[in-house]
C-alpha cells in the first residue's frame, strides 16, 4: 500500500430483505471494493437489518446480532482473506436494548475499533428507549 494514498470504499448499497441476503451482498461488494483497489470498505448503516427500526422493542431485539456472531465474524474473516480493512455496522444485541455498533477490522482481521453511535432522534420514534439512550431534538 502506498502510504501517500488511502482508498476508502463507501458501500452505498441497498439492503436486502434478510440478514443472510445482506451478508451475501456485503461480502460481494467488499470483494468488488478490493478489486477496485480499496484499502478499507465501510458498510451502510446497521447493515445486518438494513437500518430497519421497528417501534416494538421485542421486534427490534429480534433484528440484533451479537458482535461475536456469524454476521460480524464473516466480515472479520473476509478482511483477512482480502487483506483489506472492513468497517461493518450492525444492530448489536445488548441489554436492555440493542446498540447501533460499528466494528472495524484491519487487513489482518483483527478488531481495531468497536464503538456505538448515539443518534439524535425525535422522541416519538423511540419512545420505548430509556432516557439515557435518547437525544431529543428541540424546536
Amino acid at each position: 500500500m502506498d502510504m501517500k494514498s488511502f482508498k476508502t470504499a463507501l458501500l452505498q448499497i441497498l439492503p436486502e430483505a434478510s440478514e443472510s441476503k445482506n451478508l451475501k451482498k456485503g461480502i460481494d461488494y467488499c470483494q468488488r471494493a478490493k478489486n477496485a483497489g480499496a484499502d478499507i470498505a465501510l458498510s451502510p448503516e446497521m447493515y445486518n437489518c438494513g437500518c430497519t427500526i421497528p417501534r416494538n422493542p421485542e421486534e427490534l431485539k429480534k433484528l440484533s446480532v451479537p458482535e461475536n456472531g456469524e454476521f460480524v465474524n464473516s466480515f472479520k474473516k473476509l478482511a483477512k482473506e482480502l487483506n483489506m480493512a472492513i468497517g461493518i455496522t450492525f444492530l448489536e444485541a445488548f441489554s436492555p436494548f440493542p446498540k447501533n455498533t460499528v466494528c472495524i477490522f484491519d487487513r489482518f482481521g483483527s478488531l481495531i475499533l468497536n464503538t456505538q453511535k448515539c443518534t439524535p432522534a425525535i422522541s416519538q420514534t423511540n419512545a420505548y428507549l430509556p432516557p439515557e439512550m435518547i437525544f431529543t431534538l428541540l424546536n
